[in-house]
């Protein structure tokens, strides 16, 4: 599910390229376009079955949004958010043997790298 802080016309048409996973927006989804963080988090990644994929560092961060709390959170730590540079960590992640590992918790994905936050110690993802 993509945030709204997120949609861009060719960030969402690469995106929708991949075959492994259904890309959808959260308006998609239907929910509203300034729909708060805790409803999209707490009640839409679950009822959804999805893992929200956003930019917002403001208001989503690690600490405020436990893991198993959620149906998994993935906040891009891109310098540049151009469609295919978002696309090729997305494709390197899915790949990984721990992209799996995203599902219930919060994931910050780099262009290289990924650091995924569980219950336990952190697990890094290199690609």
């Amino acid at each position: 599910m993509i945030d709204y802080c997120l949609i861009d016309r060719r960030i969402m048409l690469a995106l929708k390229t991949l075959e492994t996973i259904e890309v959808k927006s959260t308006i998609e989804c239907g929910y509203a376009q300034n729909e708060s963080d805790e409803v999209l988090i707490n009640e839409g990644t679950v009822e959804q079955n999805r893992l929200l994929l956003t930019t917002d560092r403001k208001t989503i961060n690690r600490n405020r949004y436990k893991p198993c709390t959620h149906g998994g959170v993935i906040l891009l730590s891109h310098r540049r958010l151009d469609a295919d540079n978002i696309l090729a960590s997305i494709k390197a992640f899915i790949q990984s043997s721990k992209g799996n590992l995203a599902i219930n918790h919060f994931t910050h994905l780099r262009p290289d790298s990924a650091k995924i936050y569980t219950h336990k110690d952190p697990v890094e993802v290199r690609f």
